[in-house]
This record gives structure tokens, C-alpha cells and sequence, in this order.
């Protein structure tokens, strides 16, 4: 049987395209990808890598044991910020990186650039799983591959907590199949889903996605589906949920509670980061490393987020008996995954969002959108575009990737984007000027970073 591309379907549900047209659309997809991060491999460390590469567990190699039972900021010191995230795999690979590499950032950089070329492997995998010959696979994700938003979790090394929960998070969802109840794959999934917990929380959005697609089966009748518990899924992933969760619990205790907004506070910031979220996929060309302020509401942005909800709440309900396992896990992914950024739970953070946040969302909307488009497009048109779109992407990014190698670029371009009320910015400057022995600069700085949250320098809130 052919399909509306001109390739049959093989017994998995893929796209057969073996042409030599196929596979050299992949070499070009990675090379893509590869060429338009390259040049943060000369780069520097910054920001928060320094205090990740201070912990004495990435300075020397130390026993797995040491890497289980620590929190990730474990070198920041103590406090309710250093107690709430719990990402051992992602100290571990630092350490490794360390043993390599010494203190030359442009091994770290490297490793995060191998990373981003395996998700993008992998997603043409999945895509083309999806019925997508290898050239709509291979074109689709490097679009994604090639977004701008994603260069804070390629091109910085502290930005890897999301590349390597995707890998691992992509790699289950291959291995997994969508609606496959088969037992061993399942066991491998589920390994891979907990190497990604151990990577970076995100990782539960792989969780619910494969799920999901497990949960539904084809039904009697054209266009059909069914829903039904998916046991063996539940208990492969149940079972690895819980081990994750104990080894958290053990290791940094339960979730302290940082910021105490009252319900309706956090209802409205959920959703206009929602909101926000939806516009930074929109305008992809121009990334900011510091988007939005907690205190000072965007209502456009909120609007943005209200018409959100009620698109996908009337998708989901025309779709819910006709949707394929595959667009479900797709789904699934997409919204699990933007779920633990809309403030619903406590984050240490004074902004709405930020770029690497949609990392794994992306990565499940190319997806849910990629053979969507391919089915309902005109072919031609649809390559046009999609090449046209690939090509300003990547040159964007290879614009804003050296950025994440650059403190002084960084932060000063970030104080060109960033809410004007946001310190951030000229508070890194500000450490800069102090590390280069500049004291007078670096007070100067501070006291304008002061000013522009609008509190006074001894306000109990600015001192705490």
C-alpha cells in the first residue's frame, strides 16, 4: 500500500523511505542543526555554570551513591532554593565532562551540541513512525533543531538539565511505540523515563505521554478510537515513578513552599505564562533570556493564554473518540511538559518564562503538527515553506548562540529584552565588573539593579 507520499507503510507504522534522497535529507537536518550551534564551541562558562561546576562532585569523580543522595545546587549552598531540584544524572555528566575536559568549556559545549544532535535524530525517528517519509521527518525537525528559543538549553552548559531528560524522554517514547503494550518494551521505556526523571523533573511529561498513547486502541469502524486502562503501563511506569520519587524524597526531602501567592495570584500568573508561551512559539526568532515579570501583569499575554485554553478544550473534546495513539502521546507530551512552568507549583524565579522551558513543549508540537501539516498540505508548497522557515531559523540561531558563551553579551542584550523592572540583567553585569576587581562599577550596578525593582535598599523583601 502507498501512502499520499508515495512511500508504504512498513509493519511499525513508519514511513519506508530508504532512497538515498531520504537519508541524505537526515545528514542534512543534523549538519543543519550542528553548523548553527557550532560556534558556541569557542565559547566561555556563564552564569549559573560556575556555581554547577564548583560542586566538589563535578571537580572530581566521586561514587554514584554521592550523586543520588545530593540536590543539584548542592555547591550554591543551603536554603530553600538549593533543596528544590534533584538532578543527579545531569551532576554526574558534568563530572564526566570535567574528567575529559578539565575547566576548557568547549567540551561541556560539546556534549550539550551531541545531545541536540541525538534529539533531533531521534525526533525524525518518531516523525516518520508517524507515516512522514524521511524527508518531511528530516525537515519538520530541523525546524525544531534550528528554533532560536532553544539555544538557552543547547549553547549554555547549565542549560543541559533539559537536552538530556529530552534525550531520554524521545528515546522511551521510540522504544515504547505509541498504543504498544508489549511487556519488554515497556520495561525498556520505563528505564529510559527514569534515567530522565534523574536528569530533570520535565522528564514526568515523558510519563503521562506514554500513557496516554497506551490508553488508546483502535475501535470497530472507520476513524475510531477507544480508551481503556493501559495495565502493564501503568504498573512498568508507577513502579519507576516511585523509585524516583523516593530517591528525591531521601535526597532533598519533600517540595519547599518559596512563594506564598494566593490562589487566585497563581491562577491568573498560569495563565499568562500559558499565554506567554504560546506567543514566544509564535515570534521564535527573537529569543530573551529573562521574559516577563512576576509582578506586573501582561493582560495581552493573559488574554493570549485564556484563547489558548479554550482552542485546546474544543480540540480535545472534537478529537477525543477520532484521535490516533500517536497524536494523543503527542499531546500528551506537549502539555505535560508545559504544565511545571506555569507557576501552578512553586518556582524560584521573578520571571513568567523562560526560553529552555520550551524545549520538551516544542519537541512534542512538531510531533502532533509535523504529519498534520504533511497530510494536509500541498507538497511542494509545504517543502517551500518548510525550507524557508529552516533557513531563517538557523540563521538566527547562529546569530544568538555565541550570546550563550558571552556574559557581556548575554547580559546586555538580555537588558535590551527583559522587563525593565528585572535586576537580573544588570546584576550580572554587575558580577562581572566584581570579578574583574572593578568594586566601584560592580556597586554602581547594583544600585541601579536596586532601583529598577523599585524597593528601597533596605526593604525587608530585597534583604531577605
Amino acid at each position: 500500500m502507498v501512502d499520499e507520499n508515495g512511500s508504504s507503510p512498513d509493519a511499525s507504522g513508519a514511513a519506508s523511505d530508504r532512497s538515498p534522497r531520504g537519508w541524505l535529507a537526515v545528514a542534512a537536518a543534523l549538519t543543519a542543526a550542528a553548523a548553527a550551534h557550532g560556534s558556541a564551541l569557542g565559547g566561555e562558562f556563564v552564569w549559573d555554570d560556575r556555581f554547577l561546576l564548583a560542586d566538589d562532585r563535578v571537580q572530581h569523580l566521586a561514587p554514584l551513591a554521592d550523586y543520588l543522595d545530593g540536590g543539584f545546587w548542592d555547591a550554591a549552598g543551603e536554603g530553600a532554593v538549593t533543596r528544590v531540584f534533584y538532578r543527579p544524572l545531569t551532576t554526574l555528566s558534568l563530572a564526566v565532562d570535567h574528567a575529559l575536559h578539565g575547566q576548557n568549556p568547549a567540551g561541556f559545549h560539546l556534549t550539550n551540541l551531541a545531545l541536540h544532535l541525538t534529539n533531533v535524530a531521534l525526533l525524525i525517528r518518531l516523525l516518520a513512525r508517524r507515516r512522514m517519509p524521511l524527508l518531511g521527518a528530516s525537515l519538520a525537525a530541523a525546524i525544531w533543531g534550528l528554533m532560536p528559543r532553544l539555544t538557552e538549553a543547547v549553547d549554555w552548559v547549565s542549560g543541559r538539565t533539559d537536552l538530556l531528560a529530552a534525550t531520554f524522554v524521545l528515546a522511551a517514547l521510540a522504544t515504547g511505540r505509541s498504543g504498544s503494550r508489549d511487556a519488554p518494551r515497556l520495561a525498556v521505556a520505563g528505564l529510559l523515563l527514569l534515567l530522565g526523571l534523574l536528569a530533570k523533573e520535565v522528564a514526568l511529561a515523558g510519563v503521562v505521554a506514554l500513557l496516554a498513547g497506551a490508553a488508546v486502541r483502535p475501535a470497530p469502524g472507520p476513524g475510531r478510537s477507544r480508551w481503556q486502562w493501559p495495565l502493564p503501563a501503568l504498573a512498568a511506569t508507577g513502579a519507576l515513578v516511585a523509585i524516583f520519587a523516593l530517591l528525591r524524597v531521601r535526597a532533598v526531602g519533600w517540595l519547599p513552599p518559596l512563594e506564598g501567592r494566593p490562589l487566585g495570584s497563581r491562577a491568573r500568573l498560569a495563565v499568562e505564562a500559558l499565554g506567554t508561551y504560546l506567543w514566544s512559539a509564535v515570534d521564535a526568532l527573537r529569543p530573551c533570556a529573562q521574559i516577563g515579570y512576576l509582578d506586573d501583569p501582561r493582560w495581552g499575554l493573559f488574554g493570549l493564554g485564556v484563547l489558548g485554553l479554550l482552542l485546546g478544550g474544543a480540540l480535545l473534546l472534537r478529537a477525543r473518540a477520532t484521535a490516533s495513539p500517536e497524536d494523543v502521546e503527542a499531546l500528551a507530551l506537549l502539555v505535560a511538559s508545559v504544565l511545571p512552568v506555569l507557576h501552578l507549583f512553586p518556582l524560584p524565579t521573578n520571571v513568567v518564562a523562560a526560553d529552555r522551558f520550551l524545549y520538551l513543549p516544542l519537541a512534542g508540537a512538531t510531533l502532533l503538527l509535523g504529519p498534520w501539516v504533511a497530510r494536509r498540505g500541498r507538497a511542494a508548497l509545504t517543502v517551500a515553506g518548510a525550507l524557508g522557515l529552516a533557513i531563517a531559523a538557523g540563521a538566527a540561531t547562529s546569530w544568538r548562540a555565541p550570546v550563550w558563551t558571552d556574559e557581556v553579551r548575554l547580559w546586555s542584550r538580555t537588558l535590551r529584552c527583559a522587563h525593565p523592572r528585572n535586576p537580573q540583567p544588570l546584576a550580572g553585569l554587575a558580577g562581572l565588573h566584581h570579578r574583574a576587581g572593578d568594586y566601584a562599577g560592580a556597586v554602581d550596578l547594583y544600585r541601579a539593579a536596586i532601583l529598577r525593582t523599585g524597593l528601597a535598599p533596605t526593604d525587608p523583601a530585597l534583604l531577605a
